[in-house]
């Protein structure tokens, strides 16, 4: 019996849901960000929007979305797999955390964001002006305070990058714990799938952190997330201790994902390029998951990737970008967006 054939059922019905290529087009034709999501709402695919909701407004309920796909998928689920899915859903906790501590670091005050409070461990915690410090210390008693509290006093300059890349580990430690109960068949299809997610996060950023902030490679390697597909410790630490960006760039090169560094514009536009790349990897692979786990695993990343771009099309219009730029940053390759 395939104990999968619901859920992937689900996952079938979710992922015809998508958007088009056209319904892309359409929405990056438009002019001004108002009128995008006016464009938005008549499609009736995500929304509702409130047509006088601001950016950060619609990003909380794009998470929303997200996060009501993901649990309607729990519902067919038990065991470990439940376990994995409760987990990978903390993602918009931790999402939640970096926007505070983003809040505070520039100084733009708690007003700035879509939500008054965390609610974390089952604990509640208010947002008021204070130091990046202070908020941190009221973390306690929740599981990410952990990952926080070595950091709180550091350098404004690098607190960010540090507080981000550490919450980043402690996320995919939790969930890698979890993959440990998987079936051996299962096992493999998440370091095959989410295994690539993570070198290729790895490299995004040991090259972010050697070109803004060189730390140095004993740190990078710490803060590296091991459990991927192709880059185990001892390639980590190769690439961390590379000399220069372009000696780093020359031994991405030697990898599975030298794409990173080819073509113009290589370190504004390598974001854009690791989710092309997860992208279309998992939508040529989800098909062959009829039986198990991995199409879970491959759909979880293309709602990543679809909801990233359609929130870049709604940054580009609120930033006025023409029609061919707003292309250029999506992850789905369509009419325009070769670069």
């Amino acid at each position: 019996m395939n104990s999968f054939a619901a859920v992937n059922a689900k996952v079938d019905h979710m992922y015809g849901q998508f958007l088009s290529d056209g319904q892309l087009l359409a929405l990056a034709k438009m002019n001004g960000y108002k009128a995008s999501l006016d464009a938005s709402n008549k499609l009736g695919i995500y929304g509702p929007f409130d047509l006088n909701g601001d950016i950060y407004q619609l990003e909380w309920a794009l998470n929303g979305i997200q996060l009501e796909k993901e649990r309607k998928l729990q519902y067919f689920l038990q065991g470990p797999y439940k376990r994995f899915l409760k987990t990978y859903a903390l993602s918009h906790k931790y999402e939640e955390i970096k926007l505070v501590l983003r809040a505070l670091r520039a100084g733009k005050g708690i007003e700035s964001l879509p939500m008054k409070e965390l609610v974390l461990d089952h604990k509640t915690i208010p947002l008021k002006n204070e130091s990046i410090a202070q908020f941190v210390d009221r973390l306690k008693g929740t599981r990410y305070y952990e990952s926080l509290r070595a950091y709180q006093n550091e350098d404004q300059e690098v607190i960010l990058f540090y507080m981000e890349m550490n919450l980043d580990k402690f996320y995919y430690q939790d969930l890698l714990r979890e993959v440990r109960d998987f079936s051996k068949e299962d096992r493999a299809w998440f370091k095959d799938t989410f295994g690539r997610k993570i070198d290729l996060y790895n490299l995004l950023w040991i090259t972010r952190a050697k070109k803004y902030y060189q730390l140095l490679p004993e740190e990078l390697v710490n803060f590296c997330i091991l459990g991927g597909a192709h880059l185990d410790f001892k390639k980590l630490q190769d690439l961390a201790y590379s000399k220069s960006l372009e000696d780093l760039e020359k031994k991405v090169g030697q990898t599975p994902y030298g794409f990173i560094f080819q073509g113009e514009n290589i370190y504004l536009l390598s974001n854009r390029r690791m989710h092309r790349y997860l992208y279309y990897y998992t939508k040529g692979r989800i098909k062959e998951a009829s039986k198990c786990f991995g199409k879970v695993l491959c759909y979880l990343i293309l709602l990543e990737t679809e909801l990233n771009d359609f929130r870049i099309l709604f940054e580009g219009a609120r930033f006025g970008l023409a029609y061919q730029d707003k292309l250029k940053y999506l992850a789905r390759h369509i009419e325009g967006s070769e670069a």
